[in-house]
Formats: structure tokens, sequence, C-alpha cells
């Protein structure tokens, strides 16, 4: 099965997340992504795992 990946405005739309949230969630790995040139892409696979976790933003509970 071959990955797609999606556009940072589509994840973010996935998720329900802000800009901001969505790049917090890449610089503490709890989405991975790629960078393609200047473009950055995420899994969708990953994206929907995510919300089938039931996860949910808590700005308290950041990893340093």
């Amino acid at each position: 099965m071959k990955s797609t990946y999606i556009k940072a405005i589509e994840a973010q739309k996935l998720l329900g997340v802000s800009n901001t949230t969505f790049y917090k969630l890449i610089e503490q790995n709890i989405l991975p992504s790629i960078r393609t040139g200047d473009k950055l892409r995420v899994n969708r696979a990953d994206v929907e795992a995510l919300n089938r976790t039931g996860w949910v933003w808590n700005a308290n509970s950041q990893a340093d």
C-alpha cells in the first residue's frame, strides 16, 4: 500500500488545529513529517491514527 502524503493545511483541517498547534505537533515528534524541498508533508495515515486515539492538544503537558 502506497503512503499518501498531504499538505500541512489539509492535515490541520483534519485535526481541527491551528497552524501554530500543527507545527508544535511536528516539533514535539507527536506527528511525523517529511520535507520535500521547501514543502512540509505528513502521512494521511498518521493524521488519521492521531485522530483515532482521541488525542486532544493540552498546552500544559508539552514536552520540553
